[in-house]
């Protein structure tokens, strides 16, 4: 084989090789945190205010997970009128779940999160205002 052929054909595997690299990120699935990241950021001074309460609170809501039994148990403090906890999966959002809650004292199954990270996202109102709490929890 002489030197043309072997210019050309190096350039051949090259352009190949690059062609491939470009179809495989373009067809990788990318998350974000939010799809409306743009629109919450704006709002995001209202999070810093839930979250500001929170912490002003004299007892905070308490969550434990219970690995044995699968589950959470959640202690909000009295006079909530609705909320909702949020289980976060940083890695992939199609794995993320949103639980209406019930009562102040409530357990809730764990059973159907995958191994791994999860945040776990408490929002509730009371007295007309509303509050934010979040911890992160690891399910085995």
């Amino acid at each position: 084989m002489n030197w043309g052929k072997s210019i050309v054909l190096v350039f051949i595997v090259f352009a190949g090789f690059i062609g491939s690299m470009v179809y495989l990120m373009v067809s990788q699935r990318v998350d974000l945190v939010r799809e409306d990241y743009y629109q919450d950021e704006i709002a995001y001074q209202k999070q810093i205010d839930r979250v500001a309460r929170t912490a002003r609170l004299s007892r905070a809501p308490a969550l434990a997970l219970d690995v044995n039994r699968q589950q959470i148990a959640l202690n909000l403090p009295a006079g909530w009128e609705k909320g909702k906890l949020t289980f976060y999966r940083p890695s992939d959002s199609l794995k993320d779940q949103t639980i209406q809650l019930v009562s102040n004292q409530q357990t809730v199954s764990t059973a159907g999160l995958i191994t791994g990270i999860w945040r776990a996202q408490l929002s509730w109102s009371a007295n007309g205002e509303d509050y934010y709490y979040e911890q992160t929890l690891t399910q085995p």
